[in-house]
């Protein structure tokens, strides 16, 4: 088995850019993914994270979202018996992190992220597959994402791509996915945007900061995904070329056997404002990113708002989610 998968280093190494390094030796051929080739693998084996693979946090400085009541650290990211095991606790006395606009916060929680930034990139013509045993507490709050914010890039390719997000209360568990665009052109800024929503870009384009007037694609996947068991492990995978993007879920087997559960191949986007019925010029046309320059991203966030699952039940900490491998493959568009 073990000549298999070098061989099959060698191969991606012919059909990639990608070096040898982020492909990990001990994840197994899977002879149902004919045409694709590893590029990225963790399968988790080793007593801690590759941090020739993974940073800390959401992004290369460890600034935490300010809806976010955690602090990543890595004293909460671990390996044991082959699987990424992030840990939620409660700290005392609180610990001292970042968000954005204060070089100083205090946390009173702890949790575990890690990202790909300035190492590894996801780009078209791929395939992400996770397999993930998601977390049961409340305030937990998981997600395995990406992010294309490179300001090089027009702002059309400039996407967040959320694999999943899922609230992780018992009571009130939710799975879901979509996409959000931060970056605008001038000429998209809407006559009604108030200075204080938005940044202007050394390139003369505009960051949104008012998430309500961001365009977003999510449509309603209640019902697809109303059969899922979350207390066992489940494997996501996630699929783009130049035409379409494609999400995957499965129970046991690689996601590709069974029919996406959501697509998008282009086409009007809005804000969550104008779904509600405000702001009804907030409509915008966004395609495939192509170049598509994504890192990736996974965390185990806490939040204590309502809607995110909040408040956090501080008797059920510690708590912890899982990973058995995340994988990355390439393929030559049909």
């Amino acid at each position: 088995m073990r000549l298999l998968v070098l061989f099959s280093i060698l191969l991606s190494l012919l059909n990639t850019s990608q070096t040898s390094e982020f492909i990990d030796l001990d994840t197994p051929m899977d002879f149902s993914l004919d045409g694709y080739t590893l590029v990225f693998s963790d399968e988790f084996n080793s007593h801690e994270v590759d941090q020739n693979k993974w940073n800390l946090g959401i992004n290369p400085q460890n600034i935490q979202n300010t809806t976010v009541v955690c602090l990543y650290d890595w004293k909460n990211i671990g390996c044991k018996n082959g699987e990424l095991i992030f840990t939620q606790r409660k700290e005392i006395p609180s610990v001292n992190g970042s968000i954005w606009g204060k070089k100083s916060f205090p946390f009173s929680y702890s949790s575990g992220g890690l990202n790909t930034t300035e190492k590894f990139k996801f780009t078209n013509n791929m395939y992400v597959e996770i397999k993930v045993k998601l977390p049961s507490n409340s305030g937990g709050y998981a997600a395995f994402w990406g992010m294309a914010n490179d300001l090089s890039l027009p702002v059309e390719d400039q996407i967040e791509l959320d694999f999943y997000e899922f609230i992780a209360n018992p009571d009130k568990q939710k799975l879901w996915s979509g996409l959000w665009w931060h970056e605008y052109k001038m000429s998209e800024m809407r006559k009604d945007i108030l200075p204080k929503d938005i940044m202007k870009r050394p390139n003369n384009n505009f960051f949104m900061r008012n998430q309500t007037r961001r365009a977003h694609y999510q449509p309603n996947l209640e019902r697809k995904l109303s059969r899922i068991n979350f207390d066992h492990y489940i494997i996501f995978g996630f699929r783009v070329d130049d035409k379409i993007m494609e999400w995957f879920i499965s129970k046991d087997e690689c996601p590709l056997k069974n029919k996406p559960f959501m697509t998008f191949a282009g086409g009007n986007v809005y804000s969550t404002a104008y779904d509600k019925g405000e702001y009804q010029e907030d409509s915008w046309q966004r395609g495939i990113p192509n170049p598509l320059r994504s890192n990736l991203i996974i965390n185990y966030a806490m939040r204590d708002t309502t809607w995110a699952g909040g408040p956090i039940d501080d008797e059920a900490l510690p708590s912890s989610m899982k990973v058995d491998y995340i994988r990355v493959y390439t393929f030559k568009e049909k």
